[in-house]
């Protein structure tokens, strides 16, 4: 099957607050581990981009549309259908605000269900097919792509996906979920974390793992609602970057 070019709705804002993390990102294993085959033309941020990182992260985490879309990812994985009639809304709403009609609703929810794998309340009749874990790779690897980092940064990012496909399976399958605001803090800990150790000019611990997972929500979110496959593509890898932040701070 085709893999067609990602739809993003980066605001300016995403792509900078993308580019800065990714630059945080560089910084931080460069100090792990200076002898690293490291990208090149990437410094370190300078006080100026990292009073603008923290500036566009928190403009990001206090919005209407991080939240509904956090929302959204962890209640797909908890176990039931309770959630369902809002996550059905969030879905069909945020899609017709990017531009795609609500006509028939209920074929486009459960098809979305289908191919994602986590079924709440799915309409008989859909010809869709879970999303298999090689199409969905090759979704997130042109999506990274598409959003401008350096190539070996957006490597780095794709192994700790893979590093967490056995987990984001189990998520899948109903046997592990992520609870209600349990990602917006992956997203902010790292960075609020790096900004103490910044301040206090001490080596706070901020695994990479985390930083690389808190890059990965960021530009997923930024596909949820578009198209089918590239919002099964967006919660998946939202799923793994929760996953791989989780086993970092663990």
């Amino acid at each position: 099957m085709a893999i067609y070019p990602p739809t993003p709705v980066f605001s300016e804002t995403d792509k900078k607050l993308i580019i800065l993390m990714t630059k945080l990102l560089t910084e931080k294993l460069e100090k792990d581990a200076p002898s690293s085959n490291l990208p090149v033309g990437i410094v370190a941020l300078t006080d100026q981009e990292a009073d603008e990182l923290l500036e566009r992260l928190e403009a990001l985490i206090n919005s209407r549309e991080f939240t509904e879309s956090c929302y959204f990812v962890e209640g797909l994985t908890l176990p039931g259908s309770i959630d369902e009639p809002r996550l059905r809304e969030i879905y069909l709403s945020a899609r017709k605000r990017r531009g795609r009609k609500r006509a028939l609703a209920s074929i486009h929810w459960s098809e979305f269900q289908v191919r994602l794998g986590i079924i709440k309340n799915a309409t008989r009749g859909t010809h869709a097919r879970q999303m298999d874990l090689e199409y969905f790779q090759k979704m997130e690897r042109r999506l990274l792509a598409a959003t401008g980092i350096h190539p070996q940064v957006a490597e780095l990012i794709m192994r700790f996906i893979n590093a967490q496909a056995k987990e984001t399976e189990t998520v899948r399958s109903g046997r592990r979920s992520l609870q209600h605001g349990s990602i917006r803090p992956i997203v902010a800990d790292p960075i609020y974390r790096w900004r103490e150790s910044r301040l206090q000019s001490r080596d706070l611990r901020v695994p990479a793992a985390s930083i690389a997972a808190a890059i990965t929500i960021v530009a997923d979110i930024s596909v949820l609602f578009t198209t089918r496959d590239w919002s099964v593509t967006g919660t998946l890898s939202t799923m793994a970057g929760a996953l791989a932040a989780m086993v970092a701070d663990g």
